[in-house]
This record gives structure tokens, C-alpha cells and sequence, in this order.
């Protein structure tokens, strides 16, 4: 029984390995996602929204390159420069975005000579920005401070930054009057 359990696994290997590159060579549709890195984000302007970390890509290919792909390139990123995006203002700042069809070639590179790219999602990605805008606010003590028996503070307690600058977008600004700090407890100071 055993000598024949090993043959028909032997058969079944061999069978299983013919189909299996018979597979490979045929040609597939798959859609995969590959990750979007940023790079150069515009200092004097405060992002709105988080942009997406993602698009999907439909590709047609052998199996062998679907194969490949998923097993040496899929860490890969695609890097979107906003240098180089498109801009649109608005009332208070501007639409930074990039059309994806632009970023086939790109897309090509990843995925190799012999893949095609049928369909990119989103077409478009946009990320929301605002101008930034600097308001100095005082900085509050939050204290609970103690001290020994028989000793007193000769002075107020002074921090070294009385004041602190804060960015954002001006509608959140306008509604911070000052900046409290974590609580500094001290017991039986001398």
C-alpha cells in the first residue's frame, strides 16, 4: 500500500507541477495596491485631510510576472513629490493633487516590460491644504508644588518661555487663549 500511495504522490506532484506552469504562462488580470510615499510637503501650508496611503492597480500579465511581483517588487512604493503635483487654490489655501494616468510610466517600472496597465483607482488624488497661520499664545503653569515646613518661595515661579508660537489654520487658532503645561508636582521641597 505504501509503495503504491508514493507512486500515485508521485504522479500527483508531477501532474500538479505541469498544470501549475501551464498556469504561469497563461495570461491573468489582477488588481494590485501598491503604497504611496509623500515626499516634500509644503511648509507654509497645514494639510487638512491625511492623503491616501494606497491605489489600486489593474494589470493584465503572465503569471510568471504576477508571480514575481508579488515575491521580489511588493514593498516597492510609489513616491508623489509635491514639487512636482498639480495645484488648485482655494479660499483658504489650496488642492494639491496628481492625476494617476501620468504616473504610468512610474507604474510600468514597478511592474515590468511585459505587464499592461488597464485602470489606475483613483484616477486622481487630492490632498486639501490650508494656509498656515503663526499666533503667540502665554504659557500657563500647571502646578502642584510643596514645600517643607519652614520654607517659603522668595520669589513667583517664572518659566523661560513666558509665551510659545502655534501653527495651524486660523478659525482653530482663534479659539486658543493659551497653552497649559503638564502638571509638575514636587513634594516637600527645601
Amino acid at each position: 500500500k505504501n509503495k503504491n500511495i508514493k507512486s500515485y504522490a508521485l504522479f500527483f506532484l508531477i501532474a500538479f507541477s505541469f498544470w501549475f506552469l501551464t498556469m504561469l504562462s497563461k495570461t491573468h488580470e489582477t488588481t494590485y495596491l501598491v503604497s504611496i510615499d509623500y515626499i516634500n510637503p509644503p511648509a507654509d501650508l497645514l494639510s487638512l485631510a491625511p492623503p491616501v496611503n494606497f491605489v489600486s492597480v489593474r494589470v493584465k500579465a503572465s503569471g510568471i510576472s504576477i508571480l514575481s511581483f508579488y515575491i521580489f517588487n511588493n514593498r516597492r512604493s510609489l513616491i508623489l513629490n509635491y514639487d512636482v503635483s498639480n495645484s488648485q487654490p482655494t479660499s483658504n489655501g489650496k488642492d494639491i493633487f496628481w492625476i494617476m494616468n501620468s504616473k504610468r510610466n512610474e507604474l510600468s517600472d514597478f511592474f515590468g516590460a511585459t505587464t499592461e496597465i488597464l485602470n489606475i483607482s483613483p484616477q486622481r488624488i487630492l490632498v486639501p491644504f490650508a494656509n498656515k497661520t503663526k499666533k503667540e499664545v502665554p504659557v500657563i503653569l500647571n502646578s502642584d508644588i510643596s514645600l517643607k515646613q519652614a520654607f517659603w518661595l522668595s520669589n513667583d515661579i517664572k518659566l523661560s518661555h513666558e509665551t510659545i508660537d502655534i501653527y495651524g489654520e486660523k478659525n482653530l487658532l482663534d479659539s486658543v487663549y493659551s497653552i497649559t503645561t503638564d502638571l509638575l508636582k514636587l513634594d516637600n521641597l527645601e
